[in-house]
């Protein structure tokens, strides 16, 4: 039987294509990666990491393939693919030139832009303001030298730059951090990754989007590139594959927390404003001691500012921090008709922020102009005065304002309108500060101990307001604490710390009724009982002071009713048991309680009440803190004399 010869040749080729791709597909392939994170590169171990990597080991596991990373600069990387020493090269930027040199895969992976970063040192608003500067730029960046790169950008200005040439950006961004250049350009998610590791500044300069994929030059790899796009396609249609998965772990780097320079401002401003907030209690103690029920009154909205405080502590987004302070507003200031508007000034003028910034009647108008929205009160030329001041805070009569540093560099203005007059304005500013507080922690996570300090102050004297007969005696006490701590060897920061949670001592007592606090004759037992819960009583926002303070103020608020012998409450320690702070507190506390008036008794001398320390050393007090006590106790009288009402 004669065989036509083409029948063999055809064999012949099919048995060479089949034992060909046989080969490829078991022979390891060599892949081109170059430090890019989060999308490429090696982490600390020297190991391949990043976005197209998760990606590549999950597709070449599924066909049971054989890959080999080699890590080189990018440059060298296109060198290698095209001499095809390599493979396939992961993230790729695409472009014409490019494409006309390198196949890529069809499904794009993922999409990005250049953005230009600059040092402290100089001012980059826009492209002109790079004239004459040092620019930082790697070596066959896409965004250095393609047809949509910065070097056409500013050549198409006519701008002159020195174009500082590196191999890699890591080596750039630390140059730029030194000042050794100006300004430099990345990609926007290598930034992102980055910035929060070097003192550098981000500019409004972003420019040539592209997508990014894998490439080779070798067509007999047209079939990895095929492989690839098959799966990725498959992969993007599941919402929970191993795609979505580690594309969600990618954006998660665009919310990693930094500190803008508006934060950093924003920082100093609560100081001033919390000054503010105490300076305007101040001014309000005589018409609260005065009357009755307005005593009771703020009382009550102490708790509600107190438990809304604490509320802020865990809010996660800016989205849910506006939505609670919507609500919380109006319980403070028990108006139900309240709008709330987030404010931005752009150059051309004043606007309204986002949707998610403004209250419900106001989204209509959201990214409009402040003359267009339905405001009753809003005066703009007091408004113009108030922008051009030092003040952060102004109040109107129906109406408050407060500035901010918002992104992007611009002035950010939280207006707040009532349709009634505002009356309770200490507290209202006490709580603005506490919401640019989270604010900052919302970013960056950070407390600051001085906001908090010149909180619990505010507190123990808006505490102080509720008894007829301790005027000044947060003040003695905590004065006079700070003399004897010292006395007693406490300095700098635990000096500082038991001054602090000496003022709160009492804070416990916001929960106990007037009737028993202010009873002028001897308590009955029952009554005694719920005197001693003011050293139990849970106050959450404590825990939020910082380690430290938050420790001395536990110690301080729970314990400075025990007794040296175990006589004391609530849990009768004796001895050291006792915390330190407590212990000093504790004859402070007694000393001047014995030497003023109280509802319940008139206040003894100076001498009667020294004795009575002195006679109860080892008995109420620590023995060693009571002869302490007794060398300066002239310094602790004058400081009572001189905080007499």
């Amino acid at each position: 039987m004669k065989i036509n010869k083409h029948v063999l040749l055809f064999t012949f080729l099919m048995i060479f294509c089949v034992s060909s791709h046989t080969y490829a597909s078991t022979d390891s392939i060599e892949i081109g990666i170059y430090q890019n994170p989060p999308l490429v590169g090696m982490d600390e171990t020297e190991n391949p990491t990043g976005f197209f990597v998760e990606l590549m080991d999950y597709i070449v596991k599924e066909h049971n393939l054989e890959v080999n990373y080699q890590f080189n600069s990018f440059q060298d990387n296109l060198n290698l693919i095209e001499n095809k020493e390599l493979d396939l090269m992961l993230a790729v930027a695409y472009s014409e030139d490019r494409d006309k040199k390198f196949l890529y895969n069809n499904e794009t992976v993922y999409t990005n832009w250049g953005q230009v970063y600059s040092s402290h040192h100089v001012k980059v608003d826009s492209v002109q303001d790079l004239e004459g500067m040092k620019l930082g730029v790697e070596r066959g960046d896409i965004h250095f030298d393609s047809e949509s790169g910065i070097k056409s950008i500013l050549n198409e200005f006519g701008i002159q730059v020195e174009y500082v040439v590196y191999d890699g950006r890591v080596e750039m961004l630390t140059d730029l951090e030194k000042n050794h250049i100006d300004a430099a350009v990345v990609s926007r998610l290598f930034g992102e990754y980055y910035e929060s590791n070097y003192n550098i500044k981000i500019t409004p300069i972003q420019f040539n989007p592209i997508k990014i994929k894998i490439i080779t030059s070798d067509p007999q790899n047209q079939y990895l590139l095929d492989l690839f796009d098959k799966e990725m396609k498959v992969l993007k249609q599941d919402s929970n594959s191993i795609y979505h998965q580690a594309l969600n772990n990618l954006l998660s780097v665009h919310a990693k927390p930094r500190m803008p320079d508006y934060l950093k401002k924003i920082l100093a401003m609560l100081v001033t404003v919390l000054f503010g907030a105490l300076t305007a209690i101040l001014i309000s103690r005589k018409v609260i001691k005065t009357q009755k029920k307005e005593i009771l009154d703020q009382n009550n909205k102490l708790k509600k500012l107190v438990n809304h405080i604490s509320e802020l502590r865990n809010i996660p987004t800016t989205d849910e921090l506006f939505k609670i302070l919507v609500d919380q507003l109006k319980d403070i200031l028990e108006c139900e008709n309240i709008e709330v508007a987030s404010l931005i000034e752009y150059d051309d003028g004043i606007k309204l922020d986002y949707h998610p910034f403004v209250t419900e009647s106001l989204k209509p108008f959201a990214q409009k102009y402040i003359s267009e929205a339905p405001f009753k009160h809003f005066d703009m030329e007091a408004f113009i005065n108030f922008k051009l001041s030092t003040e952060r805070i102004r109040f109107g009569e129906y109406c408050v304002v407060s500035k901010f540093d918002s992104s992007y560099n611009l002035n950010g203005y939280l207006y707040i309108e009532l349709s009634e007059a505002i009356i309770d304005r200490e507290f209202l500013q006490i709580y603005l500060s506490n919401i640019m507080t989270n604010l900052q922690k919302i970013i960056v996570n950070i407390r600051s101990l001085e906001e908090k300090t010149k909180l619990f102050i505010s507190l123990g004297e808006l505490i102080e307001k509720r008894d007829h007969e301790v005027s000044n005696h947060v003040k003695r006490v905590s004065e006079a604490t700070g003399l004897l701590s010292s006395a007693c060897g406490y300095k700098d920061e635990k000096l500082s710390n038991i001054i602090i949670a000496s003022s709160v001592h009492d804070i416990g007592k916001i929960f106990v009724p007037d009737h028993i606090l202010n009873k002028p004759g001897k308590l009955t037992d029952e009554e005694f009982d719920i005197i001693k819960t003011h050293t139990t009583n849970e106050l959450k926002m404590i825990d939020d002071a910082g380690e430290s303070l938050s420790k001395s103020v536990h110690d301080i608020v729970r314990y400075h009713h025990e007794n040296w012998d175990g006589t004391g409450y609530p849990e009768g320690l004796m001895g050291t048991e006792i915390p330190l702070g407590a212990r000093i507190v504790s004859i402070i506390d007694v000393f001047e309680a014995l030497t003023h008036d109280r509802p319940y008794k008139k206040a003894w001398s100076f001498e009667k009440a020294e004795q009575f320390i002195s006679d109860n050393k080892g008995v109420k007090f620590d023995p060693e803190i009571v002869e302490i006590f007794l060398t300066i106790s002239k310094e602790i009288e004058a400081i009572f004399i001189k905080y007499n009402s």
